[in-house]
This record gives structure tokens, C-alpha cells and sequence, in this order.
């Protein structure tokens, strides 16, 4: 990604030079007591740094769209965004303290290019209690140096990240590291937003040893005369040389079950609050040889600590807002790409996931070609198919839970998408 960087770099001598030169208007002081105010940040990086995505869609059995005579459902064409990549608006930047040293930061929210709003997603919905924060993806604040990284604050969960890294076409749409995280990985409401933002998180990654990178986190759960409740700890190995990428990772995250819901506030009606643990896995794999890329990986989601753990065929045992449900699943994904030339790149995608609990197998197959224009600029064209086997979330599109594009019921879904993504 491209990204354009702003050096700031005045000092207090120039801000006195400046009173100095006689400039006694309202201006000139103002002007002076901002460079007064940035003179801490000498020899600091800012970066300013985004993507846009925006697509024309055309989907079958969409609940948004009501079809001749009445009925719910039907086809619907629209403009989205974030159906390839999410949209988004980020700062970051890093001080070098010396000594190999830097201190750094990161604050990166959701952007809607449908009405320019920051911070405004399913995960954090306008009007939610504690409000739509702007930056809702990344907020840290960290060290690296020949010890790695560290860094502490609001992030995304590593296991989601590695998964959607993982696809043979990394993308939104049709991959499994947003179907599973979203429809399974999300049945523990504590800390972690969705299984996918992760509060009070601290992670540290290591240098590149033997090809090697180790990546350790901890959240923590905020709940009195205890450090269980609430918390969580993750744990991921990335191999990389050669074309070649292997990846493993575990994570367990605990709750409380409390009588509301984090992102609403609103009662949740559990009777009597159970502890729940919801444990994650994931073993993934890619390889590029010559214009080849091979993709592969698995992904485990399963809930304990929770009673009465059955469900009924094609019922959904987990959703982004109701904690308190069973998971026992498994999720494959497998692609296959191929560089028609060095800027034209193909992709076919498959992902499924075996319901241990609904006694159901949800499946996403899709195609699509990449238009590489520039180092920061592509053009799309993206079909998907989701077989809409009991479980919510498994929409043909992923377009932030967009009511226009999400399925009725269980009803098969086709979808086109054609679009552009640009990032700076």
C-alpha cells in the first residue's frame, strides 16, 4: 500500500521566531500557538493511510428488496462498499527513541463510502449506548526494537487477521475468516466485539527468526476479584521463505455471560448466567509457484460451559449479538489462483463449515478477476454463491450486514459484484 507521509517537524524556536517578526494579528498567534503545540512531536513519522471500495451489486433473494406481489425477498441492484476490501481511515506513526527503539501508534476506524461516515459498522451500530467510535478497528500504542513488537489497546483479533490472510483471494466476499469469524467465531460476548475487534488487548510479535515470527496476546477482562472473566489469550506461528507461508494459532476467550449485550446495552434475557469459553483454532497454508497460488486452511470454533448445548437442524446456535450459544464447528476454505498476466489475476474459492450442532454444512463458492492498475488501484469482478444452509451471516456479499444485500432465511443466494478498490 502506498501511503503518503507528513513529516512534523517544528520546534519552539521557530514558533518564538515567528512572535518575534512582529506579526501582532489574531493569525500570527494562533499560528505560533499551534506550532508551539506540535513541537513535541519533532522527528516523529505520520503516516495518513486508507483504502476505498465501492462496487455496483446485483443480488438474488435479498432481504432489503421486496419481489412482485408482495412477498419478502427478491433480486436487488445497488452500490455498496466493502465488498472486496473494507473501507477504512487510519493514522499511524512512530517516534525513534534511539538505540534501535521507536515508539509507535495506530488509530484506523471504518469509513462508509454510502454516507462518509466514520466508525459506522454492524459492530458498532449508530445509537449503540456507548456510542460509534471513530476509530473502531485499531488503537494502540507500542515499543519495537530487537525485541520485537509491543503494543497495547482496541485491535484486530490475530486469528482473523491471519485467516483472511490466508485466502487464495484476500478478500471480504466468499472468504471463511469473515463467514466463520462472524457466524461462529463471534458466540462469546466479552471483551473481544464479534470474535473480530479486540478490547484491552496486549500482543507482542517477534523478530524474524529461521523464516519464523511468534505472535503472543493477552486481553484483559476488566472484572472485579477476578482475572478470568472476560479475558482472553491467543497465540499464532507464522513460517514464510520461498513462495511458501504456514501458519497455526489457538485462542480461548472467556465470559461471564452478563444480562446485556456490549454493543447495545440491551437485555439479552438469560435467566441464570452461565460461564462460557469459546476456543478457536486455525491451521492454514499458501504456496506461489510461477503465476500458481495454492491456498488451504482450517478453522475451529467451539463453545464450553454452556447448559443444555443442542440445537435442531438448521437452527442458528451462534450470532454477532447473542451470547449464551453453543458452537461446535469446523471451517475449510480452499483456493486456487492464477496470473493471466502479470496485472490480470483469477481466483476460485470454496469455504465450508461443518455444524456439529445444527447438523448443518453452509457452503461459499466463488470466482472472480483483478484488474491490477497501479500499486494502489485495482478493478474487480466478483460471483459468489452461498447455498444459505442454516446459518445467519453466510450471505453471497459481505457488505457489513447492508440489509440490502443479507439473505431471506435459507434461501440460496447468487451475487455480482463490479468494482474498484483504491488504497493511499
Amino acid at each position: 500500500m502506498g501511503n503518503n507521509t507528513m513529516m512534523v517537524s517544528s520546534s519552539e524556536g521557530k514558533a518564538s521566531q515567528a512572535l518575534r517578526g512582529g506579526y501582532a494579528g489574531r493569525f500570527s498567534l494562533l499560528a505560533a500557538t499551534a506550532l508551539l503545540a506540535v513541537s513535541g512531536l519533532a522527528q516523529a513519522d505520520v503516516t495518513l493511510y486508507g483504502i476505498a471500495d465501492m462496487s455496483a451489486v446485483s443480488v438474488s433473494n435479498a432481504a432489503g428488496n421486496g419481489a412482485p406481489g408482495g412477498t419478502t425477498g427478491g433480486n436487488v441492484t445497488s452500490m455498496a462498499d466493502g465488498i472486496w476490501m473494507p473501507s477504512l481511515l487510519g493514522i499511524k506513526g512512530s517516534e525513534d527513541l534511539g538505540n534501535g527503539m521507536k515508539a509507535n501508534f495506530k488509530l484506523e476506524g471504518d469509513l462508509s463510502l454510502t454516507n462518509g461516515q466514520m466508525g459506522q459498522s454492524i459492530y458498532f451500530p449508530k445509537g449503540m449506548n456507548n456510542g460509534s467510535p471513530m476509530f473502531d478497528r485499531w488503537a494502540i500504542v507500542g515499543l519495537s526494537g530487537a525485541f520485537g513488537e509491543v503494543n497495547a489497546g482496541q485491535q484486530l483479533d490475530p486469528l482473523f487477521v491471519q485467516s483472511f490472510l490466508n485466502g487464495a483471494r484476500v478478500a471480504h466476499s466468499g472468504s471463511l475468516a469473515l463467514n466463520g469469524q462472524l457466524a461462529y467465531g463471534s458466540g462469546v460476548a466479552n471483551n473481544s466485539m464479534v470474535g473480530v475487534f479486540t478490547n484491552d488487548m496486549i500482543t507482542w510479535k517477534s523478530t524474524k527468526f529461521y523464516d519464523t515470527t511468534i505472535q503472543l496476546g493477552y486481553v484483559f477482562g476488566g472484572a472485579a476479584g477476578s482475572m478470568g472473566p472476560n479475558s482472553g489469550f491467543n497465540a499464532l506461528i507464522n513460517y514464510a521463505a520461498n513462495g511458501l507461508n504456514l501458519n497455526a494459532g489457538y485462542e480461548v476467550m472467556h465470559n461471564t455471560n452478563a444480562a446485556s449485550n456490549p454493543l447495545t446495552g440491551g437485555a439479552i434475557g438469560l435467566v441464570n448466567p452461565s460461564a462460557e469459553t469459546l476456543t478457536k483454532g486455525l491451521v492454514g497454508a499458501k504456496y506461489n509457484w510461477n503465476d500458481w497460488l495454492f491456498a488451504a486452511q482450517v478453522n475451529t470454533f467451539k463453545t464450553s460451559g454452556v447448559p443444555n448445548c443442542t440445537a435442531g437442524a438448521g437452527v442458528v446456535e451462534s450470532s454477532i449479538l447473542s451470547p449464551s450459544t453453543c458452537v461446535d464447528s469446523t471451517g475449510y476454505e480452499v483456493g486456487l489462483g492464477y496470473n493471466f498476466t502479470p496485472k490480470l489475476q483469477g481466483v476460485v474459492n470454496y469455504v465450508s463449515m461443518k455444524d456439529n450442532v445444527s447438523n448443518v454444512t453452509p457452503t461459499v463458492s466463488s470466482v472472480s478477476l483483478k484488474y491490477t492498475m497501479s500499486k494502489s488501484t485495482s478493478v474487480w469482478v466478483l460471483a459468489d454463491r452461498s447455498d444459505g444452509k442454516g446459518v445467519g451471516g453466510w450471505n453471497a456479499l459481505y457488505n457489513d450486514g447492508a440489509a440490502n444485500v443479507a439473505a431471506v432465511g435459507n434461501a440460496v443466494q447468487n451475487a455480482l459484484a463490479l468494482g474498484m478498490t483504491h488504497s493511499f
